[in-house]
């Protein structure tokens, strides 16, 4: 059996070619559209920025304490050389030899020589009213008082520094009879009068004196 005029009735027709051919255009577009829109969206260039670190400002350096002020220390007193002493040799001895003659002994006096005395000393004697007191009046002035007789007073006067240091009685007699009063009478006149009138000199003298009064 013959078939060739099968296939030419049975051959595609030109519309559907054509149809073909429009499809496969519109899908390329298509494609071509979408992928490059894609494309764009993807080489879009980002924007950048670039953000600086911020940089902290630096601590501010350790203090370092001043070194104290140097001392001002005098300067040493300028070096003086000491004087040059120029020690001369002492000239070199000789020895002289010389001839000396001893002189004959002499006749000296052998006999025993007696022994010297020591001068005796002159002892001062006790001190007394005249060698101590170059005023010492004697008592004119009698107290007031009813003894009739005779009264014996001895006073032991010391003198220090010129002056006056005591009055003691050392010996009372009255040869009349014993009157207290009296005797006291007698002994404040002696001393007042010794004391306010006596002149005396020396740094440590102790001397005795004799009082007597007679009343008739």
């Amino acid at each position: 059996m013959d078939f060739s005029k099968d296939r030419s009735k049975g051959g595609r027709s030109p519309v559907g070619v054509i149809f073909v051919i429009v499809f496969h255009i519109a899908l390329v577009y298509a494609l071509m559209m979408g992928l490059g829109k894609k494309i764009i969206d993807v080489i879009k260039p980002t924007e950048t920025k670039v953000i600086e670190e911020v940089k902290k400002p630096p601590p501010p350096p350790p203090e370092i304490p001043l070194p104290p002020p140097p001392k001002m220390a005098a300067p040493p007193p300028p070096y003086v050389p000491p004087p040059e002493v120029q020690i001369a040799n002492p000239p070199a001895v000789q020895n002289a030899i010389t001839a000396t003659a001893k002189e004959p002994p002499t006749n000296r006096d052998i006999r025993p020589q007696q022994p010297v005395q020591p001068v005796p000393v002159a002892k001062p004697g006790p001190a007394t009213v005249n060698s101590t007191c170059s005023k010492a009046p004697k008592l004119t002035e009698m107290p007031a008082t009813n003894y009739v007789g005779e009264a014996e007073f001895k006073v032991r006067i010391s003198v220090k520094n010129n002056k006056i240091a005591d009055v003691s009685f050392v010996n009372v007699n009255l040869k009349s009879g014993s009157d207290r009063k009296a005797q006291r009478a007698f002994q404040a006149a002696i001393e007042s009068q010794i004391r306010d009138q006596y002149l005396c000199q020396g740094t440590d003298v102790v001397f005795e004196q004799e009082f007597v009064f007679k009343v008739d």
